[in-house]
């Protein structure tokens, strides 16, 4: 699996791009950063970061590509930057980040790494 991210950084962000006032994209009920997020994405062309369910469906509902978390470390993997994402998803575990052992597998098994 290819995963090919355009990354906008936030500190790089220009107020000249052509952005939707953010309110017009955080619907349903987004917070504000999230809708910022998504304006910001959606005027430059940036796929999103964005883990959280609500904010994954209003993206993709406006056209907007989205990764998450895990999507990243894959990325990684396959940039060189990661040898393993196996270690990546135990430190998540350890810290309560929810994945169920299904995703858990999938990537593994994405990365290369299933056993």
């Amino acid at each position: 699996m290819e995963i090919n991210l355009n990354i906008w950084p936030l500190a790089c962000w220009s107020p000249k791009l052509p952005v939707r006032r953010s309110t017009d994209v955080g619907k349903p009920r987004l917070n504000p950063g999230e809708s910022a997020a998504l304006a910001m994405a959606l005027g430059s062309g940036a796929s999103l970061l964005i883990d959280e369910q609500r904010g994954r469906k209003a993206a993709r509902r406006i056209g907007v590509r989205v990764v998450g978390v895990l999507g990243l470390l894959l990325l990684a993997k396959q940039a060189g930057h990661l040898d393993a994402v196996a270690p990546a998803l135990e430190r998540l575990n350890a810290e309560r980040y929810f994945i169920s052992p299904a995703l858990c597998a999938d990537v593994l098994g994405m990365a290369g790494e299933r056993s």
